[in-house]
């Protein structure tokens, strides 16, 4: 066989096949590719990396969907409190950056696609946050202090023994009027 070499052109070009991939449930990390928007639907895309599977979140510009925008914006490290009023939004300095969000997988069927009215559905964290959701559900059980129950602002621990049956007479929870 004769050596081949061929001179391609892959700028701006994906491997086919693979296309968009679902993640597992839970807490992830992921490193933003790409913002596409869609002026006709109104949508924003953003296309993300984790774990090397790659995902995407759409989010409708309506006003019912900008708040989700926020959330993730501040995931990726701008400052809430400038996200007041109108503001010109560069997405593409946001590409290579870290974000961190809560993933439920839509349901998929036999074919191994998403059902019907089935979608993914991603909550974005500041990092923080995140950390700290992750450390909680990564604590060993016995890690955790379990304090004893107090009597409000007395700071008296409640008794966890059974009340003697004199003690605890709640009949007239029960029953109808006292005559």
């Amino acid at each position: 066989m004769d050596n081949l070499i061929l001179e391609l052109d892959f700028t701006d070009k994906t491997p086919a096949g693979g296309g968009l991939g679902y993640l597992s449930p839970g807490q992830h990390q992921a490193t933003i590719l790409e913002f596409r928007h869609y002026a006709e639907s109104n949508r924003l895309y953003c296309y993300m990396l984790t774990e090397g599977i790659r995902h995407r979140e759409s989010f409708s510009l309506s006003d019912k969907g900008i708040g989700f925008v926020m959330g993730l914006l501040v995931s990726a490290g701008m400052a809430a409190d400038k996200l007041t009023g109108k503001q010109k939004i560069p997405f593409h300095k946001f590409v290579g950056r870290s974000v961190y969000f809560s993933y439920t997988p839509p349901t998929l069927g036999a074919n191994g696609q998403p059902v019907e009215n089935s979608y993914p559905s991603y909550r974005f964290y500041p990092e923080a946050q995140y950390n700290s959701m992750v450390a909680a559900a990564n604590a060993a059980i016995e890690n955790i202090e379990i304090e004893a129950p107090t009597n409000g602002s007395n700071g008296q621990a409640i008794s966890t023994a059974p009340a003697a049956a004199a003690d605890a007479n709640f009949d007239f929870l029960i029953e109808g009027p006292q005559s």
